[in-house]
């Protein structure tokens, strides 16, 4: 239908005949008017929309004579009309802008109140989706709006989602330049979560060493140091992170001496013993596991013996099947046991370094970004 009505009033400029314009939704142009086509053009409210005859031809209203016998509505006549027709139309707009500037803000609030319920609950991508609202809809304050955005920065790192959250925090700094350090601990703690030590130190270190940061970010900054050189296998570089510390650190010293003076296990002796079922095991003290293969090994392994003494020969191919998986099993296993052994001491040394440390947005600051450290 308004293909066709263009189509039609395309065709009638060409013709030379006169066009009438549809009334708008706001009442403007309620009862339309007639435009020929012939001549020099014209402008409607600054923007040509047709032609002014030449001469112009008079009718029973003057110029631009309406085929239904009443007034039209010229050109410059369209704010007097709508002031005459509508007084009150200008009052109604605002408070038109007034009701949508209240609804974002309410809007805003229910956002915030959801994603700190949800982040209360351990929802951190619910908490994350929604503090991202929170952010574009608050467009009045840009301080409020950055504090959102770290947020939500925080939350998708939470969910592990590294990707986004490296965004936000771009996204962050763009609105906030002034809090360096604020963008700087969270692309730590970003790196972190990645498991990209080298990166999160090079972040945890810039805070550790920065002359204007808290103590209590730099103490923080400089345990999460230690971890991360910890975990690139450097003890003297995580020993050199705890001296970055405004306080000195003697229970994460103690964690990093007692990871130190025990032994790691050698993952290719572990897959040696193996070749014995179930000494892999023993040897990195799982001795449950240990147990268990000997028993299944030695069943298996009774079992190839009995069949052949019978001449089960079919018998004999499928446990002689089953004893190759087991043994094989008891070899590698001895191998994953030394790994595993390693890895955990590994991670009770790292929670030993990094004790109780955390942050949290203080709850008094809020939804302005003010962080609270514990240790």
């Amino acid at each position: 239908m308004r293909i066709a009505m263009r189509k039609r009033a395309f065709y009638s400029f060409r013709r030379g005949s006169s066009v009438r314009l549809p009334s708008t939704s706001f009442g403007i142009l309620n009862s339309g008017f007639w435009i020929p086509t012939s001549g020099a053009s014209f402008k409607t409210l600054g923007r040509t929309v047709g032609t002014e005859p030449d001469p112009p031809k008079y009718g029973e209203h003057g110029p631009f004579s309406t085929m239904e016998g009443r007034p039209p509505c010229r050109p410059r006549e369209f704010c007097k009309r709508l002031s005459g027709q509508q007084p009150f139309a200008w009052l109604s707009l605002l408070l038109l802008a007034l009701s949508t500037t209240l609804q974002a803000g309410v809007t805003n609030g229910v956002s915030a109140t959801l994603a700190a319920t949800l982040a209360s609950e351990n929802d951190h991508d619910g908490a994350a989706l929604e503090y991202r609202r929170a952010a574009l809809e608050e467009v009045a304050d840009s301080a409020r709006q950055a504090a959102w955005t770290w947020y939500a920065a925080r939350e998708s790192q939470l969910a592990g989602r590294c990707a986004a959250a490296e965004t936000l925090i771009d996204r962050f700094e763009e609105l906030d330049p002034g809090r360096v350090a604020d963008a700087q601990l969270l692309r730590a703690e970003n790196a972190a979560a990645a498991r990209r030590w080298s990166e999160a130190a090079f972040f945890y270190r810039g805070l550790a060493e920065a002359p204007g940061a808290s103590p209590a970010l730099r103490r923080y900054a400089a345990r999460r140091l230690a971890a991360a050189e910890l975990r690139q296998g450097q003890p003297a570089a995580a020993r050199g992170a705890l001296a970055l510390s405004p306080e000195p650190e003697p229970v994460a010293a103690e964690a990093l001496d007692r990871w130190q003076n025990t032994s790691r296990k050698r993952p290719w002796l572990g897959g040696l013993l193996g070749l014995i079922p179930g000494a892999g095991y023993a040897y990195s003290g799982e001795y449950a596991n240990a147990v268990r293969s000997a028993i299944l090994n030695g069943l298996f392994i009774w079992g190839m013996v009995d069949t052949a003494d019978d001449n089960h020969w079919g018998l004999f191919a499928v446990v002689s099947f089953f004893e190759v998986t087991w043994y094989s099993g008891s070899i590698y296993g001895g191998i994953d046991a030394a790994q595993r052994y390693n890895r955990d001491h590994l991670d009770e040394a790292v929670r030993g370094v990094q004790g109780q440390a955390a942050f949290k947005p203080s709850p008094a600051a809020f939804p302005l970004l003010s962080l609270q450290f514990s240790f």
